[in-house]
């Protein structure tokens, strides 16, 4: 659709998924990382590789690197701001880069709300096709 996410990029991955080694502690953005490197279990998974920055107190992927089945530096993403809304940790603007094209999508996020139920009537096959 036009963007540099992916459904992939957007969806829960189960960490049993990949394989997980820890790099390197370090800091971004005034923020303590574990950097943390995910090989994917699956043979011929989009990515070959990703390489993560976690917030160590936050639990937060604030930046992360996927590369291609080449092993070639596909795209970044990075987490420009977020907040904690309601006891939760919630991402509010990130920023995939995809440094092959040389393009970038910007995804930022306002109003959140959490718990506040959603009615049933949104979720009928009409609605499920329709949208909003």
């Amino acid at each position: 659709m036009g963007s540099d996410f992916t459904y992939d990029d957007l969806g829960d991955r189960h960490p049993s998924e990949d394989t997980h080694k820890l790099l390197r502690e370090e800091k971004l953005n005034g923020e303590e990382c574990y950097v943390v490197e995910s090989i994917p279990k699956e043979k011929g998974y989009m990515y070959s590789r990703t390489v993560t920055w976690v917030i160590k107190d936050k639990w937060i992927g604030m930046k992360k690197e996927f590369y291609d089945q080449d092993g070639d530096h596909l795209k970044t993403l990075s987490v420009e701001k977020y907040d904690k809304i309601d006891g939760y940790w919630v991402i509010l603007h990130s920023e995939m880069h995809n440094v092959q094209k040389n393009h970038r999508t910007i995804m930022n996020l306002k109003n959140v709300e959490i718990n506040i139920g959603i009615d049933d009537g949104m979720f009928t096959e009409r609605m499920m096709k329709r949208g909003l």
